[in-house]
């Protein structure tokens, strides 16, 4: 009888549909490295970038080697970053097709000018500078050469696909919103601002929110108003902790922002009018390697306000270093203080050492900056 009633549980259970495992999305990476090498734009570290994120993708995410295309002057096995070859990769970058998972990373230069279309909030249009977009006699930027930021959105951003994710890197000056993501003031999180910020969006703006939620009204507001204020609300289901919670979140953003099935997100070394330098004293010389020494050494997947908060934590100390070592070399090439007065040296490095630059996050809609990065 014994034997038979467990005979009967066994052949129940294999009975019982087993959940199905889900199919492995695919993974595809861009890396771009510039150091402007026999310019007076030399950089050192973007050869490094390209690196260390290549190898970061390969082990840690398991991208395979053909799925990464890497443009890279210092590596001898891939093209050049010209502007023709990074307009070729990145129309060939995006693909037709559903649920795939993106990764661009760009190392170089960037640079502003006023904005002809007059649709930036700041009037200024963000560029990236190719390897051959720099002339080789007088060290101008050739504009013929350079790749708006427009092209970009147009590219990596525009020709997503249902189910997409697209998660860069931007590592240069001027790149808050080199994608034209419009969110990014409500992504901040850290400092007073974005504190209180935050506090006023969980007491105020979300209750209301949620109320012209249930009447329908969301969707005239969200597609009238193409700026970010700080005070977006964020989704009810935080994005990224359980599979449910992913689709029913993805459910709720179809509806209230333009039927955007996709998901897409941008790390900016600093804001739209500020610089960023590369520091020779800190054991990561640039964001980016910040970022990935925070991948390499943590135990799990690093939410996205732990990475920002790596990220502006690397950003103090390159600043506090970079005083440092303008400092020393003022002293020694101008030992005594009539000389510092008449010669005036480093002027303007002294003042971008004055000022400071702020890491971004921008996305195309509010983030969960307590959810886990996914890639």
């Amino acid at each position: 009888m014994f034997k038979a009633l467990v005979r009967a549980s066994l052949n129940l259970i294999k009975a019982i549909p087993h959940r199905q495992s889900r199919p492995q999305r695919r993974k595809r990476a861009l890396l771009i490295g510039i150091t402007y090498s026999g310019t007076g734009w030399k950089l050192t570290e973007p050869t490094n970038d390209v690196a260390c994120v290549e190898r970061v993708l390969l082990d840690r995410f398991k991208l395979a080697k053909e799925d990464i295309v890497v443009l890279s002057e210092g590596d001898s096995s891939s093209d050049r970053p010209t502007r023709d070859n990074i307009r070729t990769q990145l129309e060939k970058f995006i693909l037709p097709e559903d649920n795939i998972d993106y990764f661009f990373l760009y190392s170089g230069h960037s640079f502003q000018r006023a904005d002809a279309a007059g649709i930036e909030e700041d009037g200024q249009e963000e560029y990236i500078i190719p390897c051959d977009a720099i002339h080789p006699s007088d060290g101008h930027i050739i504009e013929e050469k350079i790749i708006t930021d427009k092209v970009l959105n147009r590219l990596l951003v525009k020709r997503l696909r249902k189910g997409c994710r697209l998660m860069a890197i931007v590592d240069s000056c001027h790149s808050g919103t080199l994608l034209n993501l419009w969110h990014q003031r409500c992504n901040r999180a850290g400092d007073i601002k974005s504190t209180l910020r935050r506090i006023a969006r969980h007491v105020i703006v979300e209750p209301i929110f949620n109320r012209l939620r249930h009447r329908g009204l969301t969707k005239k507001i969200r597609n009238t108003d193409r700026s970010c204020s700080g005070f977006c609300p964020r989704l009810p289901i935080r994005i990224g902790e359980k599979p449910l919670a992913v689709i029913v979140a993805f459910f709720i953003v179809c509806l209230l922002t333009d039927r955007d099935r996709s998901e897409k997100i941008c790390i900016s070394a600093c804001k739209d009018h500020e610089q960023t330098f590369e520091s020779g004293r800190c054991k990561h010389r640039t964001m980016t390697q910040s970022i990935v020494s925070l991948l390499e050494t943590s135990n799990r997947r690093p939410t996205l306000e732990e990475i920002m908060e790596n990220a502006r934590e690397h950003a103090r100390k390159v600043k506090e270093n970079r005083r440092v070592e303008v400092d020393e070399r003022i002293q020694s090439e101008h030992p005594t203080l009539f000389s510092r007065i008449m010669n005036r040296p480093y002027a303007d490095v002294k003042k971008s050492c004055r000022g400071s630059w702020e890491p971004q996050m921008s996305s195309n809609h509010p983030l969960n900056m307590e959810a886990q990065l996914r890639l």
